[in-house]
């Protein structure tokens, strides 16, 4: 187990639940990947292998997926130009469904401009 899956699996049960695991050579056909969801920490000795840009949304007051988890995850991605990190003031865990507590329009909608924009950028019009 690496140190940085030691230490994020140290933090609580459903951690990190963050990491998409996206590689090149998956055979998906994905070139880019905006990430509102979950995964698990076991996926993040493969950060190496994604080799698609990368857009993650936390909410700051989230206690599944603690602010060190994220900073840890931020230094896997650390020099990479085409991965972004945004973390949320006042948001917590599911601030982007409607159908919760925790949602927070604020935040759903910047998150929601940001990755309509991410996605814009990057991917190809289909003729």
């Amino acid at each position: 187990m690496s140190a940085a899956r030691t230490s994020l699996a140290s933090d609580s049960a459903p951690l990190v639940q963050s990491l998409l695991y996206m590689t090149g050579d998956s055979g998906a056909a994905v070139d880019v990947s905006a990430l509102l969801a979950q995964s698990s920490a076991d996926q993040l000795d493969e950060v190496p292998n994604i080799k698609v840009p990368m857009q993650f949304h936390y909410g700051e007051l989230d206690a599944h997926i603690p602010l060190s988890a994220v900073g840890e995850i931020q230094e896997l991605f650390a020099g990479r130009t085409d991965a972004e990190f945004h973390i949320y003031p006042n948001a917590d865990h599911g601030f982007n469904c409607s159908d919760r507590a925790s949602y927070n329009q604020h935040a759903a909608a910047l998150a929601h401009g940001r990755t309509l924009t991410f996605l814009g950028e990057r991917v190809n019009p289909v003729a």
